[in-house]
């Protein structure tokens, strides 16, 4: 969590960005060291639902943009962002994608996947994120793709504690959704056979 938080500490300077936290159940001293930082500390039980937590550390933000950072992540170029906000005519977009660097191992930065990821969105008070566990979000177009890059140690696949827990939780998460989608589908099937009947009632 520090790590994350000492790399945006830039942004937190002169009224630039505020810094809003949902803790969504921490054991350790999250709570303290967040504190460190913000004042902006919720408290929110987990409820197996990315989207939703995301969606609510949303509703607490008043800025005109959202910028999202997780705990296991960290802001490569904070001055960067800021210089961005400076240059760039902001009125004309509404998205901005950033590089998400995927560390595969703690001890070296030289082994790593890259990809492009939506991350900062103009707070329209409609925007949101969907999906319980690959959530996506809901961003408008146009879209400014950025150098600004994160680092994201989240998948270390070397730490096999870490990546056992996290696939136990995404399996976890997708088998409660799977069974939402089954009742969904017998829904639907007895919905088109209502209809079915009730055609072959009226051609009677």
């Amino acid at each position: 969590m520090r790590r994350c938080l000492d790399s945006i500490k830039i942004l937190l300077t002169n009224d630039f960005a505020e810094l809003i936290v949902v803790d969504t159940g921490s054991i350790d001293k999250t709570p303290d060291i967040v504190n460190e930082y913000t004042n902006n500390l919720y408290f929110h039980p987990w409820n197996n639902n990315f989207a939703e937590m995301r969606n609510i550390t949303i509703s607490y933000a008043k800025g005109e943009w959202i910028f999202i950072l997780d705990a296991d992540e960290e802001l490569e170029n904070a001055n960067e962002l800021v210089e961005l906000f400076k240059s760039i005519d902001t009125k004309k977009i509404n998205t901005i994608g950033v590089l998400v660097k995927n560390a595969s191992n703690l001890t070296s930065k030289e082994g790593y996947m890259i990809s492009m990821s939506p991350r900062l969105f103009k707070n329209d008070g409609n925007f949101k994120y969907i999906g319980a566990v690959h959530n996506q979000p809901l961003f408008k177009e146009p879209i400014y793709y950025s150098n600004i890059s994160i680092w994201h140690y989240g998948y270390i696949t070397n730490d096999k504690a870490l990546m056992e827990k996290k696939y136990k939780r995404t399996a976890s998460i997708l088998q409660e959704e799977l069974k939402k989608i089954q009742i969904i589908c017998i829904i639907g099937i007895n919905l088109a056979l209502v209809i079915l009947c009730m055609v072959k009632l009226i051609r009677r």
